[in-house]
């Protein structure tokens, strides 16, 4: 436990002096450091510990999404639209259950930030979950049409595999 912690340590003190990582360096260190004490908050309420770790996850990656934004955003000013466009980007090919937690998380974590005074109020409030109809459930056997739409969302996400292609 130490040794993992004492990487960690020195992990994140090389990361942050090098001069790669200074351009917006306050709001991602001011980012982490509310989302540390909100997981330090929920685990305090006796949670499980997947449940945090899970929880961490989630507002981790949204933590990720938005530094990865240009210009970036501070804390104050992400509205509605940009929460809506982070819950579009990542819930593509999700389940309904997947994107209502990831939803939910967020609106925790957005109640903790109008706690703090950061937000005047939470936009994640009145913002519901998905709605599938249960017509929508993939059939046996899918038509072309469907499977060409498929096709062409799976080609517009780029991962790690997709960055060795060569054009």
């Amino acid at each position: 436990m130490e040794v993992i912690l004492f990487i960690s340590i020195t992990f994140r003190q090389a990361s942050v002096s090098s001069p790669a990582w200074t351009f917006g360096r306050t709001a991602m260190r001011r980012w982490d450091r509310l989302l540390d004490s909100y997981v330090e908050e929920y685990r305090a309420r006796g949670v499980s510990a997947q449940s945090v770790a899970y929880t961490e996850t989630r507002l981790n990656r949204w933590g990720r999404w938005l530094k990865g934004r240009r210009p970036r955003v501070g804390i104050e000013h992400i509205d509605a639209e940009m929460i809506t466009r982070y819950i579009a980007n990542c819930s593509s090919f999700r389940a309904k259950a997947t994107v209502y937690a990831t939803l939910s998380t967020m609106r925790g974590f957005g109640d903790y930030l109008v706690r703090q005074g950061l937000w005047k109020i939470n936009p994640l409030r009145w913002m519901r979950g998905p709605k599938v109809t249960p017509y929508s459930r993939l059939p046996k056997r899918i038509d072309h049409a469907h499977l060409e739409a498929m096709w062409r969302e799976a080609a517009s996400r780029h991962g790690d595999y997709s960055s060795h292609f060569s054009a």
